[in-house]
């Protein structure tokens, strides 16, 4: 069975790096970990996911950037009135 990451470790890198720089790990730690025996295939279907699974997230930021934008206009709003 490989390796896996303690909970503890996930968590506090999370806490250091944020969630996209936790994702960058995780791939390099997939990809150390990932054993060579001629499953190109497999490897290219994770590395598909990963990206995709990048992108999400950088939506998801963008959103989450909006959200909070828009949150504080609103409560401003409220505020001045």
């Amino acid at each position: 069975m490989p390796p896996r990451m303690d909970a503890t470790i996930v968590s506090s890198v999370l806490g250091t790096v944020g969630p996209l720089g936790a994702l960058v790990i995780a791939v390099v730690w997939v990809l150390t970990r990932r054993q060579t025996n001629g499953s190109s295939d497999r490897y290219q279907v994770v590395v598909a996911k990963l990206d995709g699974l990048r992108d999400d997230v950088g939506e998801i930021k963008t959103d989450v950037r909006d959200l909070r934008g828009n949150l504080v206009r609103h409560l401003e709003d409220h505020a001045n009135a």
